[in-house]
């Protein structure tokens, strides 16, 4: 029994070592290019983009609680 506990020990570490040095890091994500205003009152919103001649993207999330 002990040598299962040994062996399920240095398989997991195995695992938590190759996992870790899989995962992406901040020279691997692209950068931001420009910014979004993000704005959360919908009428100012849709003057600004008839103003603007631009169209509007909605993003609607549901907020727990």
């Amino acid at each position: 029994m002990d040598m299962i506990h040994r062996w399920l020990f240095i398989m997991s570490a195995l695992t938590t070592t190759l996992i870790s040095s899989c995962s992406a890091t901040d020279s691997d994500t692209p950068p931001e290019i420009g910014t979004i205003e993000w704005k959360t009152d919908y009428p100012k919103a849709l003057a600004e983009s008839k103003k603007s001649s631009k169209p509007i993207f909605a993003l609607f999330q549901e907020v727990p609680g």
